[in-house]
């Protein structure tokens, strides 16, 4: 009479982002794990090495520039912690009209946004700029899941960006 029955159903197909971020980014996943792209096809993401700070912000401050000829309506620059988004805040703010999200509370996302990854999840942006892929901030376990996250809020465009020495994990 009361016979449950169970079904396992396993969601593996992406409809966010581009097939080339979506291979890119499973190199963060467990190997077991496959996901498949809805085959929407974009640039492959690039990973930019700077001399300097100086160089990274200069660096920083072209590619949301590009993004924007290319009408991307949101821009999201990532970084691992709260305390890297506000010091990125401090170096572009006069430079390009930018906003940082400190809390969740944002829903309009149009614009150029800087915010730690434990915030973006959920968010997706037209472009990903991951602002510290550096040796520094990512290269345990958890920062390989904290990678995963930042690069798949990319819809169309993702780009890493580091001083330094480049994660292992990329």
């Amino acid at each position: 009479l009361n016979k449950r029955i169970s079904t396992f159903v396993s969601l593996d197909k992406s409809f966010r982002c581009t097939s080339e971020i979506l291979k890119f980014s499973s190199k963060f996943l467990d190997r077991s794990f496959k996901i498949k792209s809805f085959n929407r096809k974009g640039d492959k993401p690039e990973i930019y090495m700077a001399e300097d700070l100086s160089a990274l912000d200069e660096m920083i401050v072209s590619e949301i520039l590009f993004c924007r000829k290319k009408n991307y309506e949101s821009i999201g620059l990532i970084c691992k912690t709260e305390k890297d988004a506000a010091s990125l805040y401090q170096h572009l703010k006069g430079r390009v009209d930018i906003q940082q999200i400190k809390s969740n509370g944002k829903t309009d996302l149009r614009g150029v946004f800087i915010i730690p990854v434990y915030l973006s999840k959920g968010l997706e942006f037209d472009a990903v700029l991951i602002c510290d892929a550096d040796q520094e901030h990512f290269s345990t376990a958890d920062d390989k899941k904290l990678l995963y996250v930042a690069c798949t809020r990319a819809l169309h465009r993702l780009n890493l960006f580091y001083t330094g020495t480049v994660s292992p994990l990329l």
